[in-house]
């Protein structure tokens, strides 16, 4: 069933099989993944942002005073 191959056979089929990955990759589109990876940066930036700046808008809004809020309450022993 198994068949030895020479020298000679496997270095064509070596020489296949990098046309073929060769031509697998030329036929990828790149330009789809990069796009989708900018949106996603863009987004989560964008996301980040916001966090950012509702954190730091106002005394009442502040991120810090949020937090201090929730602990002070879930710290309180009966």
């Amino acid at each position: 069933m198994s068949e030895i191959l020479s020298k000679t056979e496997m270095y064509i089929e070596r020489a296949r099989f990098q046309e073929l990955v060769h031509k697998n990759i030329g036929e990828m589109s790149l330009r789809k993944n990069i796009f989708k990876g900018v949106a996603n940066f863009i987004y989560s930036t964008l996301i980040i942002g916001f966090f950012f700046s509702w954190a730091s808008a106002s005394d009442t809004s502040n991120i810090f005073v949020f937090l201090n809020n929730v602990f002070e309450s879930k710290l309180i022993v009966i």
